[in-house]
């Protein structure tokens, strides 16, 4: 046996070896798991896929087990692959419920009291994260030997309406999420606007790679930016924005020092802020990870120097899943449904993250020298959109319906150059319909 296969009929999917290790669509994690026997004094636990996704989430072993046609030897060749299901007997992930409020309560105040009981586990929890609605509203990390277990209480804001709270903690071994739905009475403490935070990345210059260079990156996140700052503040209290993009000073270059530079801005974030980010420009996947090409990307060896000139998209996860509020991402470049590989898709959809990208995994992100000066298909109608192409009766663009409208309008932009590009878009775990825009 090489790797099992399981579709389920909402198209998502899931493939993994022998030995546990997947690959799968946003949600696909959730199909698949372990039932571990406690004894006979306790009720069996399941701890699915998407649990050990840090250890288990290995699209570059499954293709390697496919390709040398021995599960086993891919193993072998990966690093990093030294966990086994087995080990879940004597080291399981985290176990904790919500105590109170009561599931299904009604409420007010702006916000609840939310109280978690942990259990006693031999990898001690580190970090608890804290989602109401898909938004981040706290990350809150231990002392050095973990949190004590027993009850835990946390002040958390809600919106008014129908909520969603998951309490998120992680050990060692894994994450178990503990989730309860509330409804609140009246306007909630989420209801109130916050900041939006914009991060345009677009690469169009590579001095370093001969015959890399590219021709509207720069322009679409130029953009991208003047759109969603126009029609996305009217929805917060101010915009905080980076535009990072050649031809301008050099604390503006698209290099690898600014762009993670400019993930510390993201490190303000509060629970109502807005944090969109936007990229455009190379990359390639290396092993299990993708690499992004800054403008001062570098040969050497026959790959991309590491340190000093790619950004790997493990940087970009990080960034985003310290972030508080709602976290969204575009991504405008070739074959950009491989940019955010498969591994980076599913931890983001756990982590909550929303993400649009210009095209599916084996087609061309296309560009038009006629669109507006020139600009890629995707950016060009996104552009549409925000500014009201997208609206919908209650005259927002939320989601759902900028998703919707980019489909219908890039492939149309597409067919007329003979070609076929669907954007893709993927919404984070517990995410709502989020209104995005306002045009006037």
């Amino acid at each position: 046996l090489l790797v099992t296969l399981f579709r389920g009929a909402d198209g998502e999917w899931v493939m993994w070896t022998p030995q546990g290790f997947y690959t799968a669509t946003a949600a696909g994690a959730r199909l698949i798991g372990w039932q571990i026997n406690r004894g006979p004094d306790h009720a069996a636990e399941y701890v699915t896929a998407a649990q050990l996704r840090q250890h288990l989430n290995r699209p570059d072993i499954v293709a390697k087990a496919v390709q040398l046609a021995s599960a086993e030897e891919a193993v072998r060749q990966a690093h990093g692959a030294d966990f086994k299901i087995a080990d879940l007997l004597a080291r399981p992930v985290p176990r904790l419920h919500i105590v109170s409020p009561e599931a299904y309560a009604s409420v007010s105040g702006g916000h609840a009291q939310v109280t978690v009981e942990l259990e006693a586990t031999p990898d001690p929890v580190k970090l608890i994260r804290i989602h109401v609605n898909g938004r981040l509203i706290a990350s809150k990390p231990s002392e050095k030997d973990g949190f004590k277990p027993g009850r835990l209480a946390f002040d958390v804001p809600l919106a008014g309406g129908a909520d969603t709270i998951a309490v998120a903690a992680e050990n060692s071994t894994g994450e178990t999420v503990a989730a309860l739905s509330l409804t609140h009475k009246g306007g909630g403490d989420l209801d109130k606007p916050g900041t939006l935070y914009i991060l345009s990345i677009g690469v169009d210059k590579y001095p370093k790679l001969p015959g890399k260079d590219l021709r509207y990156s720069g322009a679409d996140a130029k953009a991208f930016t003047e759109a969603m700052e126009k029609r996305a503040s009217p929805l917060h209290r101010q915009v905080i924005k980076r535009l990072l993009i050649n031809g301008g000073t050099d604390v503006d270059a698209p290099t690898a020092a600014n762009i993670r530079d400019a993930f510390n801005m993201l490190r303000q974030t509060k629970e109502n802020d807005t944090v969109m980010l936007f990229v455009a420009g190379h990359g390639l996947n290396e092993g299990p990870d993708y690499q992004f090409a800054p403008t001062d990307a570098a040969w050497g060896s026959g790959t991309l120097l590491q340190q000093s000139s790619v950004v790997p998209w493990h940087a970009f996860a990080e960034a985003l899943t310290g972030a508080n509020g709602r976290r969204i991402v575009f991504i405008d470049t070739c074959h950009a449904g491989n940019a955010f590989n498969r591994r980076f898709l599913s931890d983001g959809y756990e982590a909550n993250i929303t993400f649009y990208s210009s095209a599916g995994p084996d087609q061309e992100a296309q560009e038009n020298s006629a669109l507006g000066g020139g600009h890629g298909l995707f950016t060009y109608a996104l552009v549409e959109g925000v500014n009201g192409a997208a609206r919908d009766g209650a005259g927002e663009v939320r989601a759902d319906g900028l998703r919707d409208f980019l489909k219908g309008r890039v492939g149309d932009l597409a067919a007329k150059l003979s070609a076929a590009q669907e954007p893709q878009y993927f919404r984070a775990r517990d995410a709502e319909n989020y209104v995005l825009a306002r045009p006037e």
